[in-house]
């Protein structure tokens, strides 16, 4: 996905924290984490821009990670993974950690300040099991699954939450779900891992759920395989989107999203489904 490009600039810290094993709550060297694969001056917290546009040059520059991350992001590197997909400033990602200690959870997130703040909030927690990479999905996916293969654990379950809409049609192209992303994730998620998906915009999730449900070793667990493909075949405006039958009603994961929580308060309708991957035949 993309092709490889000069190594980034990591800070002389980073790289030191990675390559002689310092962990957790041992000086600036761990601090340095934090914005482990982000060029010094992309971390601006003072501007944080609320959308950007992936497809734009320095979006789509692939990023590296020194050898051996996992080690040093996680106390128990060997767990299985969660993969939030366009974490923002990472609290669902610090909260299922919390709640599933026995689980790393990873966010991916494409704007650099939101990444070195929410690691810096989960050092300060003493959070071991949750970590934040700076990422363009679409470019970045494919290693980044690869290198938490490699490092001896799999990925358990990926989740994608109120991804920005990118409402103009024109624009449709840099929604995060598209079609390489989606085989690329399926392909490393371990056999009986789910893929759950929500938001409140009711087309960007109609078109979410049906870019998953061509894959042919998923199973909606809302819909047969025929149903829902006679369901996903409809336009958004002939699906009926105050029918919530079709959705899961409540968060299965257990922990809501800054947004999720917004839109429940204001009394707006939430679009959920998961989908299990199955055996290759």
């Amino acid at each position: 996905l993309g092709s490889r490009a000069a190594s980034p600039r990591w800070s002389a810290a980073a790289v030191r924290c990675v390559a002689t094993g310092v962990g957790e709550g041992e000086g600036d060297d761990a601090a340095a984490l934090d914005t482990l694969n982000i060029e010094e001056h992309k971390v601006d917290t003072r501007r944080v821009r609320q959308h950007v546009n992936p497809l734009s040059g320095k979006y789509q520059q692939p990023t590296e990670r020194p050898e051996g991350w996992m080690a040093q992001a996680y106390g128990s590197p060997g767990n299985p993974v969660h993969v939030d997909i366009g974490c923002a400033r990472g609290r669902f990602c610090m909260g299922y950690a919390a709640k599933n200690p026995d689980l790393n959870v990873l966010g991916l997130e494409i704007r650099a300040p939101l990444v070195a703040g929410a690691n810096r909030e989960r050092r300060e927690a003493g959070l071991e099991n949750a970590f934040f990479l700076f990422t363009n999905a679409n470019v970045d996916i494919g290693d980044i699954c690869g290198e938490v293969r490699a490092s001896g654990t799999h990925i358990a379950s990926i989740s994608v939450q109120f991804p920005d809409p990118h409402f103009k049609k024109r624009n449709h192209k840099r929604r995060v779900v598209q079609k390489d992303l989606v085989d690329t994730v399926v392909e490393n998620l371990q056999d009986g891992g789910f893929v759950f998906l929500q938001g409140d915009i009711f087309e960007v999730v109609v078109e979410m759920r049906r870019r998953f449900a061509e894959h042919p070793l998923l199973e909606d667990t809302m819909f047969s395989k025929d149903d829902l493909n006679a369901w996903v075949t409809l336009e958004p405006e002939d699906l009926d989107a105050t029918d919530m039958s079709r959705w899961i009603p409540e968060n299965p994961l257990g922990v809501p999203t800054e947004r999720e929580q917004l839109v429940t308060s204001e009394g707006g309708s939430i679009y959920r489904c998961l989908f299990r991957k199955q055996p290759a035949a």
